[in-house]
């Protein structure tokens, strides 16, 4: 509640942020929303990480190491590499990739949906990156157990 509190209060100057922030919470999309509390933790997770830079873990993992090398990272979702999850990755702040995904985030919000902007939009935003190769900018897939 606090997080949304300071997004949706705080202002800060960068485009991306105040149109997320402002628009999608309170546009009628989201407002109709099936899943609101889910789609605000994706939302706002996506949003904390791409401003500031991070890890952001689900509340189920347990970690029982330093997790200060994990950098730029996302996790597969299957075995066969043909998705990933959102319920843990690191980036550095404004990375490419958050990029991505906060430019699509508003544009594949489906009330009904439970993970069109969680694995579906990850997933959309990676399959992209791949195909334009960006050679500066590093990204790790993790498996889902290590």
């Amino acid at each position: 509640f606090f997080f949304f509190l300071f997004i949706k209060y705080s202002k800060p100057k960068n485009i991306y942020w105040v149109d997320v922030s402002e628009n999608f919470f309170s546009d009628s999309p989201y407002i109709e929303s099936l899943h609101p509390l889910v789609h605000l933790s994706d939302a706002l997770r996506v949003l904390l990480v791409w401003k500031f830079g991070g890890i952001y873990l689900d509340m189920d993992y347990v970690v029982l190491n330093d997790m200060t090398h994990y950098q730029n990272f996302l996790v597969n979702n299957n075995i066969k590499l043909k998705s990933v999850t959102n319920n843990a990755f690191s980036f550095t702040p404004g990375h490419f990739f958050m990029d991505k995904v906060i430019n699509k985030l508003y544009a594949s919000y489906t009330p009904k949906c439970w993970t069109c902007i969680g694995p579906d939009l990850f997933t959309k935003c990676l399959k992209e990156f791949k195909m334009e190769k960006m050679q500066n900018e590093r990204l790790t897939i993790e498996p889902l157990e290590s």
